[in-house]
């Protein structure tokens, strides 16, 4: 098992099957619409969490959010990326995720200004009016290290 170190902090290395964790808008290719894919490994709990692949069709913003009863609740932490694709992004959170959690990545508009504002960067929906947004559970690490 590796770990990628961030300010002090440890994220889980992406481990086991990506594909539970990934989310892709369906029909894209046929319906000639732009692919989004968010794929999350289970994490470990801290105050940072490893995105191992984002596919952006549009600049906005990847965040983190609790889980308040299966659906996304606070934003712990965001960051804006251009349209691309991106390989194991870092999120620093303001409050840290916990063992045994339970959290959402959520796709986020940005409204033009480059400055997250939950109220004017909303969740991104797919052509079928779902949220752009991948869940994912936190373990801690055990104590042996595996």
């Amino acid at each position: 098992m590796g770990y990628v170190l961030f300010d002090n902090q440890k994220a889980l290395a992406p481990i086991g099957n990506p594909s539970n964790n990934a989310h892709k808008t369906s029909n894209a290719k046929q319906a000639n619409i732009p692919l989004i894919n968010i794929s999350v490994d289970t994490q470990i709990p801290g105050n940072v969490i490893l995105v191992k692949k984002i596919v952006m069709d549009k600049a906005g913003w990847i965040a983190v959010h609790d889980d308040q009863n299966g659906q996304p609740g606070r934003i712990l932490g965001a960051n804006f990326l251009s349209a691309g694709t991106y390989q194991n992004q870092m999120i620093s959170l303001l409050r840290g995720i916990a063992d045994e959690g339970s959290y959402f990545v959520v796709i986020h508009d940005d409204n033009g200004d480059r400055s997250f504002d939950f109220k004017l960067d909303l969740p991104r929906k797919d052509p079928s009016e779902q949220t752009e947004l991948v869940n994912f559970k936190v373990v801690a690490e055990s104590p042996r290290g595996d």
